[in-house]
């Protein structure tokens, strides 16, 4: 059984690739897989957002069928689902603009809401349905710079009727951060905003929760094993193939069978924590010291 490093949190920064919340794939993991301080960290976000308790919502992502006898699918981040059914909240995080994002993401509300209700079934006309789309734009407001918060929701202008079966909110994270009066509610949009390990630990110190995001990014980023399985996500698998597992061996990767790609994985990893050891040693840091660091024995640091 290999050891995996338990990198020392000043040292990540010197050895590893920060991959910053915003990613795609970690994002997504971190939803799926990360511990329960870690979830209780996303509630609270979009509990804030949406005004109600999402954390015993079941959840699913990746794939929401559009057109299902055609299987034509389109990919989404995260979906929560009240166990009642009759509240749905979906979660799209966007790294930067694009000209069709929103007209894109307002398409998934609608969709959303139109398979709910597709059948025959007059049961199911009958329920009060709720979905809230939120979208976490990791950029500033294209028509107005200022704005932190924007909510959509279907109004009668005549007679100020609001018709909330469908509500969309945009989170500016470049405005919200700085923006808030709650110290705390601007570290939690922080998080998304770090550039480094250093920076993201500066805004987790003190809280349970946003330092359980930090440490599971870290085991994410070096951890052996898959974190999610094919089935779970299969664009997530070729994610971490390319990002994280840079040092695994071409060969056992590209056979494609369970056997070799763990095989693979593996002489990989060796090689990865090689390299890690021999630049803290060329940094001038003794085997001993080394030792005492990653809590290895000198046997273990002789790759």
């Amino acid at each position: 059984m290999i050891k995996i490093i338990n990198l020392p949190m000043e040292l990540q920064d010197e050895i590893l690739d920060f991959i910053p919340l915003t990613t795609d794939f970690l994002f997504k993991s971190l939803w799926v897989k990360g511990s329960t301080d870690t979830k209780k960290f996303f509630y609270r976000v979009i509990k804030r957002i949406v005004g109600y308790d999402v954390s015993d919502f079941d959840l699913r992502y990746n794939e929401l069928p559009i057109d299902t006898k055609e299987s034509v699918f389109n990919k989404v981040d995260i979906i929560l689902v009240a166990k009642d059914r009759k509240r749905i909240v979906n979660i799209e995080l966007n790294k930067t603009y694009y000209k069709v994002l929103m007209n894109r993401n307002e398409s998934y509300l609608y969709k959303i809401a139109g398979n709910f209700y597709a059948g025959r079934k007059k049961d199911k006309y009958e329920k009060d349905l709720l979905v809230d789309q939120v979208n976490l734009n990791c950029f500033k407001a294209k028509d107005n710079e200022g704005i932190s918060v924007s909510e959509f929701s279907m109004k009668d202008k005549n007679n100020n009727i609001d018709l909330k079966s469908i509500r969309l909110f945009n989170i500016y994270i470049p405005i919200i951060s700085i923006s808030c009066y709650n110290k705390e509610e601007q570290l939690d949009y922080k998080m998304f905003e770090a550039k480094s390990f250093k920076e993201m630990a500066m805004y987790a110190k003190g809280n349970k929760e946003r330092m359980s995001v930090l440490k599971d990014m870290i085991h994410v980023m070096t951890a052996e094993e898959d974190l999610m399985t094919p089935e779970e996500r299969r664009d997530f698998s070729k994610a971490l193939e390319k990002e994280i597992r840079k040092n695994a061996r071409r060969e056992g990767l590209k056979e494609g069978r369970v056997e070799g790609r763990k095989l693979g994985i593996k002489e990989g990893r060796i090689e990865g924590q090689a390299n890690i050891v021999k630049q803290l040693l060329n940094s001038g840091m003794s085997k001993e010291e080394l030792s005492q660091r990653l809590n290895m024995s000198l046997n273990e640091l002789n790759f």
